[in-house]
């Protein structure tokens, strides 16, 4: 079975400068653990769950940033970390994605995928030709085959 067998094609992205904020909204909305960052359709990076805690940025427990971001518009009054907020209201795709992703061909078989989930330890993974988003797959897609 191939990759573009089992991929999404209605892939939801981002571009560089969309702000966590709405990263995280898009995460929660679409029940998604990553979006890919584009360029017009040239794929540039992906972010994932984890990097929302993992980069060098405040120390932030993703489903309280979400919750936070869906409940509210407030920026500031955090009791005294009005930096500390300002620097992740601030901080944009390009500040926190993983620039050299993993991708896959459409055309590479399913097995492969296994094996990136196995040994690269990937969750999403995009898929491209020519660096060209074409769709996306996860986890979950191979799960659906069982």
């Amino acid at each position: 079975m191939k990759i573009s067998d089992i991929m999404t094609t209605n892939v939801v992205a981002v571009f560089p400068d969309t702000s966590i904020m709405q990263i995280a909204r898009l995460l929660s909305q679409h029940k998604i653990h990553g979006v890919p960052v584009v360029e017009g359709k040239k794929l540039v990076g992906i972010i994932t769950e984890t990097d929302f805690f993992t980069k060098d940025i405040a120390e932030i427990h993703l489903p309280t940033f979400i919750r936070l971001a869906n409940e509210s518009k407030i920026k500031r009054n955090f009791f005294g970390k009005d930096d500390e907020v300002d620097s992740v209201v601030s901080t944009t795709a390009k500040d926190i994605m993983t620039s050299d992703c993993i991708t896959i061909n459409p055309e590479s078989d399913v097995d492969e995928l296994i094996l990136l989930v196995k040994y690269k330890d990937v969750h999403t993974v995009p898929v491209t030709i020519d660096n060209t988003i074409v769709g996306i797959v996860t986890v979950a897609d191979i799960m659906k085959l069982i």
